[in-house]
């Protein structure tokens, strides 16, 4: 499995920092592959930020 570079992406850098709450096996056809595995995080999610704002 692939994941980006935790240090290029900011956003996705903090919404792994939770603990995860549970995990669901989701079934759809994307990309050729069936099944998927989705984290559900628990807290609150963080605010995407526009780009170039301070």
């Amino acid at each position: 499995m692939k994941f980006p570079e935790l240090g290029k992406d900011k956003y996705l850098e903090a919404a792994l920092h939770d603990e995860i709450d549970y995990c669901r096996i989701v079934r759809k056809i994307i990309r050729g592959r069936r099944f998927y595995l989705q984290l559900v995080m628990k807290g609150v999610p963080p605010q995407k930020r526009l780009i170039g704002a301070v």
